[in-house]
């Protein structure tokens, strides 16, 4: 283009007397890209002196060589980057570096991550610097060039600042703390203490404003109890005891004649160099109104845990007139279906059964929340069969008329014998509620429970169903209080939450897993502490076995003051065995003295003496025969405190006959032999 520069390439050669040949050829292009490259060569190094951060490159390819050492760099270590430029560290005879930074070059080159850390540098001149450091690793994405680049700024005053910004927060924070309250400052080597007291309302006449006292004068007007205390308190912090100082005391101040509540807190703010505390600073405060606060608060305590006993002693009364009356309805009706075995009998009785079992569970519910509320609810544990126990849940839930025709309950053992040191009670509690709704869901195929082999110091319960099974999406919530897939089912909603709590109490867990359509299981795992089997007491137990050959030599004396559930206990027993009848504890021990019985059933409240009274003089008496416990009670608790009175066991109203006779059988097996 016309009036256009070139930079052209003239080369002549001889050609012949007569001539010579010139070669001419643009290189434009390429002495500019060149003056680019110096330009921007130029820019780059003014731009890297002229930052006020000290940047470093290496050529990792070429063993380390230093490509760059900017301006800041060369004033840091006070060494011009002529002599550093091009050279590598190993021709720096005598500058050896840490292993703190070789190490970190080294994991910046292996791993490609970038590192970033503070470093004190003590430079050739002696000074001592606080560096921020960050290295990175860069490179050439068309090649394999590699690059190391380090940057370092110099924060020592930055940290200084820092310092300085942190000891006045320190002071505000507390200064703050105490706002409209007795802010002071303790010089400990003046033992003088500086209390502003702008905020400070006097019982009566105690100085306000600014005041200054000695620490003796101080520790003077603290009433005696709590002197030597405090004293003791401020010696720790003085001492270099590391935890803020927090007391509450009562002190008289000097003007005042009425004690007064008072709270400190109290820190070092200020050392010497080898660590000696010189100042203290903190804030005090009147906390009268909050002690004040704190008896009513206490008294309310008390109301309330008084509220709570009568509450549970009204619970178990309610619990006991209630599973008085439903022992009999429960009983009598299951009689009326045997006696009358049409089927319109049969349906009504159902009907009536089914209802009762709702409202027991229903009063089981009422009374377990009740003792989470209220914090109470006790764990004892002890030996457990696990394999007898969930076998007795199996015959037991046989019996419940709720269960349909097409589902089939089992329990699936995973070993021969499976010996716990456990809660009892609690694993059949969650056992019997996740069963319970298994029932509710399973229309058809089976109900599964079990346990799998302990594993790891840990042992998993389950209960397995067919039923209609549960969404993802309400999975999670599912052991909450009050949840119920379907509102039209009855029930509370509490049996699953009650279950969660429970396994938690325990150091255990619960969880669900559910397909909707196939059905769930429901489980629970908890530690565990496996226990021998008591063989060596089972053999002298059979040592110790009489034979009878009729049942009916055996005289059971069965101690109940209410005449419909005698009559319920007679109807079921008197065709297997002979009965007796006391209507009180007292009757019951004079009867024993005189009948001398294979086997008491023995009602807990009764006149005169009650069960616990009677069981203990009879135990008097015989250590050996059977006592077994009929309880309207249910309140947590209930059979530790009988298992611990004498009693072989115990059987909550209302009473399904099956169980009685099942109860009465096992406790007679360990008696006498049948012939």
């Amino acid at each position: 283009m016309q009036g256009e520069s070139l930079y052209v390439s003239v080369h002549i050669a001889y050609y012949d007397k007569n001539h010579v040949l010139g070669f001419v050829r643009n290189i434009s292009d390429i002495e500019n890209e060149r003056i680019r490259n110096e330009r921007s060569n130029f820019f780059l190094k003014s731009l890297l002196d002229n930052l006020p951060i000290a940047t470093i490159v290496k050529d990792i390819n070429d063993r380390g060589k230093y490509l760059v050492w900017n301006k800041k760099a060369a004033e840091m270590v006070n060494t011009d980057a002529s002599h550093i430029i091009g050279k590598r560290e190993e021709d720096f005879i005598g500058k050896e570096r840490t292993d703190f930074l070789v190490e970190a070059e080294r994991e910046v080159i292996e791993n490609g991550k970038p590192k970033s850390f503070v470093k004190r540098f003590t430079n050739r001149d002696g000074q001592t610097k606080i560096l921020s450091i960050h290295k990175a690793l860069v490179c050439f994405p068309k090649g394999n060039e590699r690059w190391l680049v380090s940057s370092s700024l110099d924060i020592t005053e930055l940290e200084m600042q820092r310092k300085q910004i942190e000891l006045m927060n320190r002071h505000y924070m507390f200064v703050m703390q105490a706002i409209g309250l007795i802010s002071w400052t303790w010089d400990l080597r003046k033992d003088e203490i500086t209390c502003n007291r702008s905020y400070f309302t006097p019982k009566t006449h105690a100085a306000t404003g600014t005041v200054i006292e000695k620490g003796d004068d101080y520790y003077s007007q603290i009433i005696p109890e709590h002197r030597e205390r405090i004293r003791q308190a401020f010696d720790n912090l003085k001492n270099g005891t590391p935890s803020p100082f927090n007391e509450e005391y009562q002190i008289i101040y000097e003007g005042d004649d009425v004690p007064s509540w008072a709270e400190t807190f109290a820190i070092v703010s200020e050392r010497d160099r080898n660590g000696k505390p010189l100042v203290l600073v903190g804030a005090t405060r009147l906390i009268d109104e909050r002690k004040k606060l704190d008896q009513e608060l206490l008294h309310a305590k008390e109301r309330a845990e008084e509220a709570n006993r009568l509450k549970s002693a009204f619970l178990a009364n309610m619990s006991h007139e209630i599973r008085t009356p439903l022992n009999a309805i429960v009983g009598f009706s299951a009689l009326l279906a045997d006696t009358h075995p049409n089927e319109e009998s049969k349906e009504y009785v159902h009907i009536i059964e089914s209802n009762n079992q709702l409202l027991l569970q229903l009063i089981n519910d009422i009374l377990d929340i009740s003792k989470i509320e209220s914090g109470t609810l006790e764990f004892v544990y002890g030996d457990m069969d696990v394999n007898g126990s969930f076998n007795e849940i199996e015959s037991a839930t046989r019996l419940k008329l709720d269960l349909g025709p097409n589902v089939e309950i089992r329990f699936l053992p995973a070993l021969d014998e499976c010996m716990l040191y456990t809660e009892k009670n609690r694993v059949l509690q969650v056992i019997n509620n996740y069963i319970s709704n298994a029932i509710k869901y399973t229309s058809s195929g089976y109900i599964h429970f079990g346990y799998y082999p302990p594993k790891e110091d840990k042992i998993r319960f389950f209960v397995r169903d067919t039923g209609s099974g549960i969404p993802k999406e309400k999975q999670q919530q599912i052991f909450g209080r009050f949840i119920k897939l379907d509102n039209f089912k009855q029930g509370t909603g509490l049996g699953l939450s009650i279950c969660s709590m429970i396994a938690e109490k325990m150091d255990g867990h619960v969880g669900v897993s559910s397909e909707v359509g196939k059905g769930s299981e429901f489980w629970f795992e908890i530690p565990c502490q496996p226990v021998l089997p008591p063989q060596q007491e089972v053999e002298e137990q059979k040592k110790e076995q009489l034979s009878i050959n009729n049942p009916k030599d055996v005289k059971i004396l069965i101690a109940e003051d209410n005449p419909s559930n005698y009559k319920l206990f007679k109807t079921i027993l008197e065709k297997e065995y002979t009965l007796l009848h006391a209507w009180n504890g007292l009757e019951a021990i004079n009867l024993f003295k005189e009948a001398q019985p294979s086997l008491i059933l023995m009602d807990i409240k009764m006149p005169v003496l009650d069960g616990y009274e009677a069981t203990t003089e009879i135990r008097k008496l015989s250590e050996d025969i059977p006592i077994l416990a009929i309880t309207a009670y249910a309140l947590e608790g209930d059979e530790q405190r009988i298992l611990q009175n004498g009693f072989n066991g115990y059987l909550s109203k209302p009473i399904i006959s099956q169980s009685l006779k099942s109860k009465i059988k096992n406790l007679l097996k360990k008696k006498f032999i049948f012939m």
